[in-house]
């Protein structure tokens, strides 16, 4: 099947001081230009906000917006995608305005000092943070919390029986993590937890959070003295879990809730506490079920610093300070893979396939066979910095590539179809800048990778890649 594609280069260069950056520029413009004459596939933005500002400028005529509902409305395109797109712009504004709107269409205003996600892919929950105490659950909240501005762990429960015996000259601690509640993206109250913050994991479906908890001394800078795996369920009780070895965890959820992984990204026992030289110790995951109970733990080679988990939980994939890339098959008795030279990774929607990037070529790896799918043109210079995603069955492939090195970053966008190249676009900033893409590859979200924070604050770009026979 031929394509045809009308495509749009956009070059925003104010100021450029690399040697050779207008050559390679020109370069990436003339290979996208071929692309252009042999695809039949158009690439068309859809929406773009640069701040909370113009996003809330967009919102003039009420939700949706007229682009936004003419496509909710085009049965051309796969009902799975275009409610994947009404997530994801309604989880925007819901972060960045605390602005919902209900089955009416109606604004729902939140009063809050924080609204965000927990689960990264659909975000069809939103945790909130109340500005009302009056609103936060009746439970008591958990004895250990999470104080994520100063990255450490303070315990508000000076006897608890699981914890070392409290000290007389320990500080009164403080607690950044309050309880709060989860909203659908409607603005309908769907549960509480017992805490909620940036860094507090949830299900899609909202059955299940999770976060470290623990204590730690002053100021943050030892372990903590205590560390547990902390389960908190959308009627605000909790479950709190001992880990064998002290040390700060993250936890990722799969996106079903069935699974649940506790990575130690700095186990005590690193180095020798009296020459101070690295020991063998490389930390942990620890797998866990909905309830709480412990599945399984398997020992990376080196630390991890970083991980996700598939979907429905068959794999875990981690990042090791290598600068590799360690896969744990959880469906086969927790077997082991290490993909060396790729430092970053992504799950596609279903989980069945491996996108690897870094300062390396992109790579796509079918989870079904362990083959190599797809891999991108080695294009990649010393500084370049390369991520990759993918729709289901990997029809549709998006890699952006960071050109250059501090300050003189510029991005390449290219996306594939069928593994033909069907677009490129070149542009400036974005620092940190992602795209991934709909269940089944219709559309594409530009962002800032990371969403989990007071809000995005950053620019957001939606695009459609319209196929042959689509409006």
């Amino acid at each position: 099947m031929k394509y045809l594609l009308m495509m749009l280069v956009l070059i925003a260069v104010t100021q450029v001081t690399a040697t050779g950056v207008y050559d390679v520029i020109e370069s990436l413009a003339e290979r996208a230009e071929e692309a252009s004459t042999s695809s039949e596939v158009e690439v068309v933005e859809l929406f773009h906000a640069q701040s909370p500002e113009e996003l809330e400028a967009a919102l003039t005529d009420g939700y949706p917006m007229p682009w936004l509902e003419e496509i909710l409305n085009d049965e051309s395109i796969p009902e799975e995608d275009r409610y994947w797109l009404d997530c994801r712009v309604r989880a925007l504004i819901a972060q960045d305005l605390h602005l919902f709107f209900n089955e009416d269409g109606d604004p729902v205003h939140i009063e809050a000092d924080w609204i965000g996600p927990g689960e990264d892919y659909w975000r069809e929950h939103m945790m909130v943070n109340p500005s009302d105490e009056t609103e936060v659950p009746e439970e008591e909240p958990p004895d250990t919390f999470l104080v994520g501005e100063d990255i450490y762990l303070v315990d508000l429960s000076p006897n608890n029986n699981e914890t070392e015996a409290p000290d007389e000259n320990r500080p009164t601690p403080r607690v950044a993590g309050e309880p709060g509640y989860i909203l659908d993206l409607y603005g309908n109250r769907v549960g509480e937890l017992a805490t909620v913050h940036s860094f507090v994991s949830l299900s899609r479906d909202a059955s299940i959070a999770a976060i470290q908890s623990g204590s730690t001394p002053a100021g943050g800078i030892a372990l903590p003295w205590a560390s547990f795996a902390c389960f908190m369920y959308p009627d605000g009780s909790f479950r709190e879990i001992s880990f064998d070895r002290k040390g700060y965890y993250e936890e990722v959820i799969s996106a079903n809730g069935k699974v649940i992984a506790f990575l130690c990204t700095s186990p005590s026992g690193m180095h020798d506490p009296q020459t101070f030289e690295r020991t063998d110790v490389t930390g942990e995951v620890y797998f866990y079920d909905t309830d709480g109970n412990l599945i399984h733990s398997v020992s990376p080679p080196v630390l991890l610093f970083g991980g996700k988990i598939s979907a429905y939980g068959r794999f875990f994939c981690g990042n090791l300070c290598t600068g590799d890339v360690f896969l744990v098959n959880c469906a086969q008795n927790y077997s082991t893979s290490l993909f060396t030279d790729r430092s970053n990774f992504n799950f596609n929607p279903n989980g069945n396939y491996l996108c690897l990037g870094g300062h390396s070529s992109g790579l796509v790896i079918d989870l079904d066979t362990f083959e190599a799918m797809w891999e991108a043109d080695a294009r990649i210079g010393q500084y370049d910095y390369v991520r990759v995603n993918c729709s289901n069955n990997a029809e549709c492939i998006a890699s952006t590539t960071r050109h250059g090195h501090n300050p003189d970053y510029y991005y390449e966008l290219e996306v594939f179809l069928y593994n033909e190249l069907v677009y490129t676009e070149v542009f400036e900033g974005f620092h940190r800048g992602i795209t991934i893409m709909s269940p089944n590859g219709h559309f594409l979200l530009s962002c800032m990778q990371d969403l989990q924070v007071r809000d995005s604050s950053m620019q957001t770009i939606i695009k459609q890649v319209k196929r042959e026979g689509s409006e």
